[in-house]
């Protein structure tokens, strides 16, 4: 089986690249993935899906603290009762009161709330380090891309740099003949407009480049790409009829993370129906305090002790309609699942389809250019031996240049649709 590297034999033989120092498109995607911001982000996000779930653990836990005042009355008031010395007054109430108490909170039985809340937080973390999977699938995939695009912008601008050596070699040519009387200055000025038009097309194709190692930069967060040589590891061309497309949904993260969506909203129901259960919970405080007869302004060591049912009756309607939304939401959640499967089936077909019509329009692109290499030789003879015009021979060249680019177009989009297809079908890039 032929290759891309192959293909471009005609190419590469011709326009050698300066040795430089190279980067290999495993590097470029290991760069992204070691160094994007985005899925460091992503990464931080689990963390914190991790820190929620210890956070949701925390009611299987006594709750404790410390609570100390101090409360100046007056008047407190008294009550006067007759003693052998006479009335006097008794007071019930200290002006000074102070009260130091440790409270322990614990929650004994909340019907499931608790382990609810804690699936939640769990599948959460799963939807997190999910979401990071789809996010490194999506930028793998755009160096890939980009990768590919430099090298293709880079081997178009030796094209077009060939292309600008004949149209001066021609030009030279034309003020030759201009000047034995043999060309007209039309000829000299058509031939000087189309070096103009490749100028400009040359000076798109740069800015394109730059642009392109601007974005890689930007992706793989290192600097001065442009002064690295990427490797050109074209892929092996291969009938898209004989390449596995058996796929299983389940190997796309999209898909794991529309599941994992409609599993939350289904533990989201969950926990609105047990707002409606009762919740029992226990409270002990002791301490020291005073105003405690019969020496009210003693602190005395004391606790209470507390065991408490909570029954919910009537909430405002409250728990009726977060019920009524999260089964809302766990619809909507299965609706999002299955348009996903629908999108995912859809992507590989469309993409399967896209590599096809590459892969026959890579034959072709090669049978062109070797027939107007023929014609483009044929057509230079002729002109050195006066049988052809100058505005024939330009034409000539200029249909060299369109094949050769094409060729780079079909096979460029050979590889990145090969890619796409891989992503589609859930096989990692990364």
């Amino acid at each position: 089986m032929r290759t891309l590297a192959s293909a471009f034999l005609c190419l590469t033989s011709i326009f050698g690249m300066a040795q430089q120092e190279k980067l290999s498109l495993s590097d470029a995607v290991s760069l992204t993935i070691d160094n994007n911001p985005e899925l460091k982000k992503g990464q931080a996000l689990i963390d914190a899906a991790a820190a929620r779930i210890q956070q949701s653990k925390s009611n299987y836990y006594p709750q404790l603290s410390a609570t100390g005042s101090y409360t100046r009355i007056d008047p407190t008031g008294f009550v006067p009762f007759a003693t052998s010395q006479g009335v006097q007054n008794l007071s019930f109430i200290p002006n000074d009161n102070y009260n130091a108490n440790i409270t322990l909170q614990m929650n004994l039985f909340d019907f499931g709330r608790t382990s609810t809340g804690v699936k939640i937080a769990e599948n959460r973390e799963l939807i997190s380090e999910t979401s990071l999977k789809v996010t490194k699938q999506d930028l793998a995939l755009k160096t890939i891309q980009i990768f590919y695009q430099i090298h293709f912008l880079q081997q178009a601008i030796l094209v077009q740099q060939k292309q600008l050596d004949v149209l001066q070699q021609t030009l030279k040519q034309t003020k030759e003949l201009k000047d034995n009387g043999e060309a007209t200055n039309f000829e000299v000025l058509t031939t000087e407009v189309k070096i103009a038009s490749a100028e400009n097309k040359m000076s798109d194709l740069r800015t394109s480049l730059a642009t392109a190692f601007i974005q890689m930069g930007q992706l793989t967060g290192v600097q001065n790409l442009k002064d690295k040589e990427l490797i050109n590891d074209w892929l092996e061309i291969n009938q898209p009829d004989s390449l596995r497309t058996e796929h299983s949904i389940d190997h796309r993260s999209e898909y794991q993370l529309a599941k994992l969506e409609e599993e939350n909203a289904a533990l989201q129901e969950k926990l609105a129906r047990k707002n409606y259960n009762p919740y029992l919970f226990a409270n002990i405080q002791g301490g020291y305090k005073n105003a405690i007869q019969p020496n009210i302004n003693d602190l005395k060591l004391n606790y209470v002790a507390v065991a408490q049912l909570t029954i919910p009756i009537f909430s405002g309607f409250k728990n009726k309609y977060m019920l009524q939304e999260a089964k809302a939401n766990k619809e909507a959640a299965r609706f999002e699942t299955q348009d996903t499967e629908l999108n995912i089936n859809s992507e590989i077909a469309q993409t399967l389809e896209n590599l096809k019509n590459s892969f026959d329009k890579i034959e072709r692109s090669e049978l062109q250019v070797k027939q107007a290499q023929r014609a483009a030789e044929i057509a230079r003879e002729k002109y050195k031996n006066g049988l052809l015009t100058n505005l024939d021979l330009l034409d000539f060249e200029n249909t060299l240049a369109e094949a050769e680019l094409n060729q780079l177009n079909v096979i460029f989009a050979y590889t990145l649709n090969s890619f796409q297809l891989k992503k589609a079908m859930g096989i990692s890039l990364y």
